[in-house]
């Protein structure tokens, strides 16, 4: 446009053409809009991926563990003569949710702390607290019922000890949906800086063009 605008200005020794002028300012306004929506949009899938799909895949994954391990603790209550296998097992998908360097799992369930990595490690601020609140809770309640006799372990399991799953498993559940919809957000922010990029796209061309030929015209009236 600029280069458009000296060739005019050397060739037919005239100033420069006014509706030019505009269609090199909407040019370079169409430009800038452009690489600012395309940032958005950008920012916008970024978001999505990291606050939505990832977390909704990490928590997801979290709570189909915490669902096995629950099951494990039944097992473990139901087949006694099995129970060394279930124990390491539970400790094993225990790790999986948050590590914590340990040897045992009773080892395990005393050193739980915030400081843990794991599934639920890689979650910041109030998600990453309020999950620790409840599966700590969780753990500590397996840890009593291991120290206690048969029956009086079912008892629990099925009573005290499965509340604090539920507890667990429900705010894992409200995180999940909390992120699927910070997915559909983020993703709808990107669509809108798209769907206005493609709007302004042909509306600034037409115009542009618009705005050299009414700008290059009294030069091509010469000719006549």
């Amino acid at each position: 446009m600029l280069g458009l605008q000296v060739y005019l200005t050397s060739k037919f020794r005239r100033i420069f053409a006014p509706a030019l002028v505009v269609a090199t300012v909407l040019t370079a306004a169409g430009l800038v809009t452009g690489l600012a929506l395309v940032n958005q949009q950008g920012q916008a899938l970024e978001e999505a991926k990291r606050r939505g799909f990832d977390s909704v895949l990490t928590l997801t994954r979290a709570r189909a563990i915490s669902k096995s391990m629950h099951g494990d603790q039944s097992r473990y209550l139901l087949d006694r003569f099995r129970k060394d296998t279930y124990e390491p097992t539970f400790l094993d998908q225990s790790q999986t949710i948050a590590t914590v360097e340990s040897t045992s799992l009773p080892d395990y369930q005393t050193k739980l702390r915030t400081n843990f990595q794991g599934l639920l490690g890689s979650l910041t601020g109030q998600d990453r607290e309020r999950l620790f609140a409840v599966y700590q809770r969780f753990q500590q309640a397996d840890a009593r019922m291991r120290t206690m006799p048969a029956e009086a372990a079912i008892k629990f399991w099925d009573g005290e000890l499965t509340q604090d799953y539920e507890s667990y498993d429900k705010v894992l559940e409200e995180l999940v949906q909390q992120h699927e919809s910070d997915f559909e957000r983020a993703i709808g922010s990107g669509d809108g800086a798209l769907e206005a990029l493609w709007r302004s796209i042909p509306a600034g061309l037409a115009a542009g063009a618009l705005l050299i030929l009414v700008g290059v015209w009294p030069r091509l009236k010469e000719y006549r």
